[in-house]
This record gives C-alpha cells, structure tokens and sequence, in this order.
C-alpha cells in the first residue's frame, strides 16, 4: 500500500515562505556587502588622481570636521575646512610647501603650526 505525503497546511505553507523570504533576504545582504566592501571600494580607492586636484593630506578634529590640503595643479594650494555645515577655503597655501604625494601627517601638522604663527591673531601686538 502506498504511503501519502502529509498534508500541507497553512501553517506549513506560511512557515516555508517565511523561511525561504529570510535565506533570501541574507543572501541580498551578504551579496549588498560584497560589493560595497570589495568591488565599489576598489573602484574608489584604486584610482590615480587623474585631474589636477589632488589631496594631499587631511586631518581630522573629530568625527564630523576635517583638515585637508589640497594642491591645484602646480602653482596653487588650498587648505579646506570640511564640517557639518559645508566646506570652505581657510586659506592659500604655498605649494612648495606640501610634500610631493601623499604626505606623513607630521609634515602637514608643521604646515599647518607655522601658519598658525603667522596669523594676524597669533603676532605679537607692535608698539607704535
């Protein structure tokens, strides 16, 4: 005598789809993680700076503001304030005075220090 398969229910029926929804929801999301992790960011950081804005160097103040030098071609050098509220030109620098590629950031913070001494703010009051 042959034996019949159990009858399907609801319950079953709902259970295998809502299983098969989830393995098929794990698979979009380890699949979403691949890409951004291995393919997208291989694209992004892979790339020679092709134009002539480069960045030098950056330093970060904290989680959301942001130093950067950039230099502009051969002949000019920005360096740029990156915060929540937007980014801004702080200052011109002299190009000579970034290193060549990208820099150690001891180098930057050098830069950085002596134009801070050379500010209007930070001179010595002369006597008149």
């Amino acid at each position: 005598m042959p034996t019949t398969p159990p009858p399907v229910t609801d319950a079953t029926t709902l259970a295998v789809q809502i299983l098969d929804g989830l393995l098929i929801l794990a698979a979009v999301c380890i699949l979403v993680y691949l890409v951004l992790r291995y393919g997208l960011g291989r694209l992004h950081r892979g790339g020679r700076p092709s134009g002539t804005i480069r960045i030098v160097d950056r330093v970060e103040l904290d989680t959301r503001r942001a130093l950067y030098a950039v230099r502009v071609g051969t002949k000019r050098a920005f360096l740029i304030g990156s915060s929540e509220s937007g980014i801004e030109r702080l200052a011109e620098l002299d190009p000579g005075d970034l290193p060549e590629g990208v820099a150690a950031q001891s180098a930057f913070a050098r830069l950085l220090s002596r134009r801070k001494e050379t500010t209007p703010e930070n001179r010595a009051p002369e006597d008149d």
